[in-house]
C-alpha cells in the first residue's frame, strides 16, 4: 500500500520562478484537471492549505487533568478563491464546471496545480462560482477540495490482507494470557481455588464438544485434550503454568478438530451429491445437516464466557486473586477460540455475522487488558478479523435484476464488477445486451 501524504515537490524555491515571472517565459497558471480531461486554467486568489490530527483526550476526575493520544492524520484540504476573466470568460467558466462535476474519487482523482505548491491529486468535495453585475467580464470562484487518500479496493488488495495468519495470531495471544496469568497468580495463588477452577473449565469444555457433531473417534481425541486438564490435577501438578498451558492445548484442540470436521464433511458432501444414486438414507442427511451447524453452536458457547462465573466460595485475599485471574484466562482463551472460528467458517448470512461480531466485541471489552503484551496481541487479532471479514465480504456473490436491456460495459461499470467475471456468472446469450437477473461480485 504505497501512499505519500507529504506535500509534492515545488517547482521551485524561488517565488518569481515559481510564477515563472519574467519577461522570457509564459506564466504559469492556477489549473485543475478532471480525470481523463484536459487542464483547466484560473487565476488564484487565495488558497489555504489544512490539516491536523485527530486526538483522543481523556479527561480524569477530581482535577487529574487530562491525557492527549494522537491516533491519525487528519485529511488534508485544499481551499480555493479566486476568479476566471477575459473577453470569452464564459466558455472557460462553463469547461470549469463540468470539469468539477466529473465524479473524483481515490482510484480516479482530479488534479490541482499551484504554482507555489505544486501538483496535487485531489478529491472535489465542494465549488459555487459567483458573478457580480459590478464586476463585468469574470466570475468569483471558491473550491474546496480533500487529497486523494488510500481507496478501500486497494486497502483489501494490499499485502497485509494476504498474509493475516489467525492461527499464529491466537497462539501469540494465548502465550501472552498464560505469562499474564502465571505472574499475577504467583504472588497470591490459592492452590484449592486453582484446581477447582480448572476442573469446572474442563467440565464447561466438554459440554461444548457435547454440542458438536462428528465422527466418534475425532470427538474422543477431543475429549482426550480437555480430560488433560484433570489427569494432571490427579497427578497432584499443581503448577499454575503448567494447568494454563494444558486449558490452552484444550481450547486448540476444540478448534482444530472442528476444522477436521468441517473438511470431511464438505468432502463428503461433494463426493455424495456426485456419486450418489439418489437412495442416501435420510438420517445421513439430517447428520450432514446437524453437522454443518457445528461452528455456529461451538462459537456461541464461547462468547457465552463473558458471562460466566466461577461458582467458587472465595474467603481470603488469595482465593479472591485467583479466582478473578482464571476467569479472566477462560474469557481471552474463549476470544481467541472464538475469532479464530470467525474467520474461517462462513457463519451464515450478514445479520448473523453482525451479530457474532458484536458478541466477540462484548467478550474483548470484558478482558483484562492491563498487560501491555496481552493488549497488543488482543488489537492485532482484532484488526485481522476485521480485515478477514471485511475480504469475505468484498468477495460475497450478489445479484441483480436488471429490467430493461443494458449493455455489458456499461452494467460492467454501474456495479463495479470486471466484464470478464460477469461473463463467468452468468449466461451472456448477448454479448452487448443484458437482463434479468445478473450475478456479480
Amino acid at each position: 500500500m504505497n501512499f505519500n501524504p507529504n506535500v509534492p515537490e515545488p517547482y521551485s524555491e524561488s517565488w518569481r520562478k515559481s510564477y515563472r515571472a519574467s519577461e522570457d517565459d509564459a506564466p504559469r497558471f492556477s489549473t485543475y484537471q478532471s480525470p481523463n480531461g484536459s487542464p483547466i486554467s484560473f487565476v488564484l486568489g487565495k488558497n489555504d492549505f489544512s490539516g491536523g490530527q485527530s486526538v483522543d483526550t481523556s479527561e480524569y476526575p477530581y482535577f487529574g487533568f487530562w491525557s492527549n493520544n494522537s491516533l491519525n492524520e487528519k485529511p488534508q484540504e485544499i481551499t480555493i478563491n479566486g476568479f476566471v476573466r477575459g473577453e470569452n470568460y464564459i466558455a472557460k467558466r462553463n469547461k470549469l464546471v463540468e470539469a468539477l462535476r466529473v465524479k473524483t474519487n481515490d482510484d480516479e482523482p482530479g488534479y490541482l496545480d499551484l504554482p507555489l505548491w505544486g501538483r496535487f491529486a485531489v478529491v472535489v468535495t465542494d465549488w459555487r462560482i459567483g458573478e457580480d453585475g459590478e464586476k463585468a467580464g469574470e466570475c468569483d470562484l471558491s473550491l474546496t477540495f480533500r487529497r486523494a487518500g488510500v481507496s478501500e479496493s486497494k486497502r483489501l488488495s494490499s499485502s497485509n490482507l494476504k498474509v493475516i495468519d489467525i492461527s499464529s495470531l491466537t497462539s501469540r495471544l494465548q502465550s501472552a494470557a498464560v505469562e499474564d496469568f502465571v505472574g499475577k497468580v504467583s504472588s497470591k495463588l490459592d492452590t484449592e481455588t486453582l484446581t477447582s477452577g480448572f476442573e469446572k473449565f474442563k467440565t464447561s469444555l466438554i459440554s461444548t464438544i457435547g454440542r458438536i457433531q462428528g465422527v466418534k473417534s475425532k470427538l474422543n481425541e477431543i475429549t482426550k485434550k480437555c480430560n488433560a486438564i484433570t489427569n494432571l490435577i490427579a497427578q497432584g501438578i499443581k503448577n499454575p503454568r503448567e494447568l494454563a498451558l494444558s486449558l490452552v492445548s484444550a481450547f486448540s484442540g476444540i478448534v482444530s478438530g472442528l476444522m477436521e470436521i468441517q473438511t470431511a464433511l464438505e468432502s463428503y458432501t461433494s463426493w455424495n451429491s456426485t456419486y450418489s444414486d439418489g437412495n442416501s438414507s435420510e438420517n445421513t442427511s439430517l447428520s450432514s445437516l446437524s453437522a454443518k451447524n457445528n461452528p455456529a453452536a461451538t462459537i456461541r458457547c464461547f462468547l457465552s464466557s463473558v458471562d460466566t462465573t466461577l461458582d467458587l466460595e472465595c474467603i481470603t485475599e488469595e482465593q479472591q486473586n485467583t479466582k478473578k485471574e482464571l476467569e479472566n484466562l477462560n474469557r481471552t482463551l474463549s476470544f481467541c477460540a472464538a475469532a479464530e472460528i470467525l474467520c474461517e467458517f462462513d457463519t451464515g448470512t450478514y445479520q448473523n455475522q453482525q451479530g457474532l461480531w458484536s458478541l466477540l466485541e462484548k467478550l474483548e471489552d470484558s478482558l483484562d487488558l492491563e498487560n501491555s503484551d496481552v493488549y497488543a496481541a488482543v488489537e492485532d487479532l482484532r484488526i485481522a478479523t476485521v480485515q478477514t471479514l471485511l475480504e469475505r465480504n468484498a468477495k460475497m456473490e450478489l445479484s441483480k435484476n436488471i429490467l430493461s436491456a443494458t449493455p455489458l460495459l456499461t452494467l460492467s461499470q454501474t456495479l463495479g464488477c470486471d466484464e470478464k467475471k460477469i461473463r463467468k456468472m452468468n449466461t451472456v446469450y448477448d454479448s452487448f445486451l443484458m437482463s434479468g437477473e445478473v450475478k456479480y461480485v
